[in-house]
């Protein structure tokens, strides 16, 4: 926790992609070198979860895009701090969209594969997802956006429960990826 709060703080001066991007890869290198017993448990790829997965990374791609601009028009600071967030991940170039997908792989094996199934052993099966998701939030907040951790707990959320419901991280890696690269690479908000 203490390597991600802060490559997550670093990303206020290196840019996301060094910090959190750099403690995503690092954290997750340690968890295969060291967890991978653990790991290895909810890596399995099956073609239930890739669909759910798949469903979800839609569902949830079209419920963004239905949600903000009644977002902006409640809030309309949201435009401005969603243009912050895109200027901090930079444009969708192919080298930053290569970076993502790995970023992603390894957010999803450290705080749905790791953190959450840790955390289920000892709080119980949706406890344990739901404080998982609390903290994945709270570990984005050091990089100063308001913003970042709001999307993460919503996210978080989403993709604990098909980690959760699945049994496999398949499931919240794919909804991960497709949500991912719609709203940074493909298809970036606008208010």
């Amino acid at each position: 926790m203490l390597v991600w709060l802060l490559g997550a703080a670093l990303s206020r001066s290196w840019g996301v992609w060094p910090g959190i991007g750099g403690a995503a890869l690092l954290l997750a290198g340690l968890l295969l070198a060291f967890q991978r017993r653990t790991l290895a448990q909810v890596l399995g790829v099956r073609l239930p979860a890739l669909a759910l997965g798949v469903a979800a990374g839609i569902l949830m791609t079209l419920a963004t895009y239905a949600l903000y601009p009644l977002g902006v028009r409640l809030f309309p600071a949201l435009a401005g701090e969603t243009a912050s967030l895109y200027g901090a991940f930079g444009p969708p170039t192919p080298a930053r969209i290569l970076l993502l997908i790995t970023v992603i792989l390894a957010e999803e094996l450290i705080w749905r594969g790791w953190a959450q199934g840790l955390l289920t052993r000892h709080v119980g099966a949706w406890r344990g997802t739901l404080l998982a998701a609390f903290i994945y939030a709270l570990a984005h907040a050091p990089t100063g956006s308001p913003l970042l951790p709001l999307v993460a707990l919503a996210c978080g959320l989403c993709w604990g429960a098909l980690r959760q419901v699945t049994a496999s991280l398949a499931a919240s890696i794919t909804a991960h990826l497709l949500w991912d690269l719609a709203i940074l690479a493909v298809w970036p908000l606008t208010a």
